[in-house]
């Protein structure tokens, strides 16, 4: 990947666009293999195993509560009773991974079909939100990309939200050098992204509003169309596309496991969510939503993730998120643990906040349908697997403080199933299944990154401590503020389409 320091605007296509992935190469044909006959009838044996198994530690863990009032066998049957619901909150996970992943596989090429229909002739006006404090290194990239977008009328605003870098020079020169580029500063910035978007939106003059961050780079010329074309449905609310990491290739095993992550997140969750008619999750980037939906909601200054707070309330107030496979971006992946922690931790706390905030207005809705409820909260708290991990472990020292025998509670047979779902249970945003899944129907080479599914087992252990600092401090108050990812220097300074991931 070019390290110059000059930017150069060409053609975005000129690497093949992953969206190309054809049947051969994205999916198990069923048709043609025993193994694609044994995928997709597994998933459902495994689903009625789970559902079996769920119910059976469910109804055992009642079962255990005692009569006795002596406290050494209360606390014996509290441990046991806790073990079988932490148990069956990960038989939860396990059981919506795998369907997920059916699901993707079965109507990924499907999809691209129906995602590549002809735009329709309304091209209603788009402004492009980018919220900038100390984008020096990035901003100009990203700019220059989406203004080379192939949409008839559009805006690129960017928020100089009190930067004290080279952003504001940057700025300045492009606004002269970009005719549809723009920009607003706030001297008495720095209070977050969710505030500054909220600045910027009164200058916006758009009928669409798209917000992109400042490393991000469409992959892709027609990147806006497929985003916007969804809006003639007056029932979709809020858009969001596809994000790929692309600072693979410097080396750093952290930034290749998290393309893995994310792959398997866009390309598997987010999808079976479309396909089956749950809430896809707005991601913050590469989508936004109708003006007087926005204007009326608002980003939430107060929460840790404004994107999910958002998703949420579209959703209880009636309206409909959609994802797009097709309207892909480039990211920038964290490259060092204290990064990741940083933003693990904000995306851990703000999930809780969303958890603890809306779980009821979720229950009540009236314009929600009982999958999207319950696919919502399992969203919403899936950073508390983290947390459930850690009381698994204590639990397991208090069974043997104890003395207690698993065989005791019921047979051995369950054993081989039980390390199975658990170990298919680990994960923050995907288990290892559903990533390999998501990098298989990815193609372009990238099967050659599921070593780096590994890496993710310890990095999921340190995920586990983050989700636990995370609501410690949700439950004690401790205060918080919205801080930005780092960013890097030397990773795109091209055209936005380089398709290496490294090895």
């Amino acid at each position: 990947m070019p390290n110059s320091g000059k930017y150069n605007q060409s053609d975005t296509h000129s690497a093949k666009a992953p969206i190309e992935a054809n049947w051969e190469q994205g999916t198990i044909n069923p048709k043609k293999s025993l193994s694609g006959i044994i995928f997709y009838i597994s998933p459902i044996l495994l689903v009625f195993a789970t559902l079996c198994f769920a119910g059976g530690v469910l109804v055992m863990g009642l079962l255990s509560i005692p009569v006795s009032e002596n406290l050494v066998n209360i606390a014996k049957a509290g441990i046991i009773t806790s073990s079988f619901i932490t148990l069956f909150y990960f038989l939860i996970y396990t059981g919506r991974h795998i369907i997920f992943s059916a699901v993707a596989l079965n109507s990924y090429r499907r999809t691209l079909v129906e995602n590549n229909l002809e735009h329709g002739s309304n091209y209603p006006k788009v402004s492009v939100l980018i919220a900038a404090r100390n984008e020096g290194m990035v901003i100009e990239g990203a700019v220059r990309t989406i203004a080379g977008q192939d949409y008839p009328n559009f805006e690129i605003l960017v928020i100089d939200d009190g930067s004290t870098d080279e952003t504001p020079t940057i700025l300045k020169r492009l606004a002269k050098e970009v005719p549809k580029m723009k920009f607003v500063r706030r001297e008495n910035g720095g209070f977050g992204k969710p505030d500054a978007l909220n600045f910027g939106l009164k200058h916006a003059s758009g009928d669409i509003i798209l917000t992109f961050d400042a490393d991000y780079v469409p992959m892709g010329k027609d990147v806006l169309k497929r985003l916007v074309r969804w809006f003639e449905d007056p029932e979709c609310w809020a858009v969001q596309g596809f994000l790929v990491p692309y600072n693979t290739g410097n080396g750093s095993t952290i930034a290749k496991s998290v393309f893995c992550e994310r792959v398997g997140g866009y390309m598997v969750d987010q999808l079976a969510r479309q396909r089956l008619g749950l809430l896809p999750q707005y991601g913050g980037t590469v989508g936004g939503f109708r003006k007087e939906v926005i204007r009326k909601l608002g980003w939430n200054v107060k929460a840790l993730t404004e994107d999910t707070d958002l998703t949420v309330r579209v959703a209880v107030n009636g309206g409909k998120v959609v994802y797009d496979v097709s309207a892909r971006s480039w990211e920038q992946a964290v490259q060092n643990l204290r990064s990741y922690w940083r933003q693990r931790y904000r995306w851990a706390r703000g999930h809780m906040q969303c958890a603890l905030r809306y779980f009821l207005d979720v229950v009540r809705s009236k314009t929600m349908g009982m999958g999207q409820k319950v696919d919502t909260i399992l969203m919403l708290g899936i950073y508390f697997v983290g947390v459930m991990m850690a009381l698994g472990w204590l639990l397991s020292f208090a069974w043997w403080a104890y003395g207690l025998s698993w065989s005791s509670v019921f047979s051995t047979l369950y054993f081989p199933i039980l390390a199975f779902w658990t170990f298919g249970a680990l994960g923050n945003t995907a288990p290892f299944h559903e990533i390999v899944v998501g990098l298989k129907l990815y193609g372009n080479g990238v099967m050659r990154m599921s070593k780096y599914v590994l890496f993710l087992a310890p990095l999921f252990l340190v995920n586990t401590i983050i989700c636990c600092e995370a609501l410690l401090h949700e439950l004690t108050g401790f205060r918080s503020k919205w801080e930005k990812t780092e960013r890097y220097v030397g990773v795109l300074h091209n055209n936005g389409a380089s398709n290496s991931h490294g090895q």
